[in-house]
């Protein structure tokens, strides 16, 4: 049995969220094509979370805002394919250079929760190298 690793500092690089790393790096033993779809997955959960890590269950709901009423809430622009390396699997999400320490601790938690869904437990993200 492995273990599955996920860097503390994935997706952010600084305390306040500047300079973040955008590109995590999955490696380990797994089939590629499960880890493509694991990730796939969690893309897709990452367009669904706002700037103080809160996970919506629908664009509508994230549109909508909070509780409170409606307010204008940071998310990610964009999430590219997962994409196979000789090194192994990249994923990138775009949020302007700017993701807060909240927002990169739920994407780690979606990363963990979609490769454990997928059964992928010997693997380790990191951020990429630049």
């Amino acid at each position: 049995m492995g273990s599955l690793d996920i860097a503390s500092d994935a997706f952010v690089s600084a305390e306040d969220g500047w300079a973040p790393h955008e590109f995590v790096l999955l490696s380990g033993d797994f089939d590629n094509g499960v880890a493509v779809e694991a990730l796939r997955r969690a893309g897709a959960r990452f367009m669904l979370v706002d700037e103080e890590g809160r996970e919506y269950p629908t664009e509508e709901s994230l549109a909508a805002g909070t509780l409170e009423g409606p307010r204008e809430l940071y998310s990610p622009n964009y999430v590219a394919d997962p994409k196979i390396l000789d090194n192994g699997i990249e994923l990138y999400v775009d949020c302007k250079g700017v993701i807060p320490p909240p927002m990169a601790a739920t994407f780690r938690r979606i990363v963990r929760e979609e490769l454990v869904r997928a059964r992928i437990t010997n693997a380790k993200v990191r951020n990429a190298p630049n």
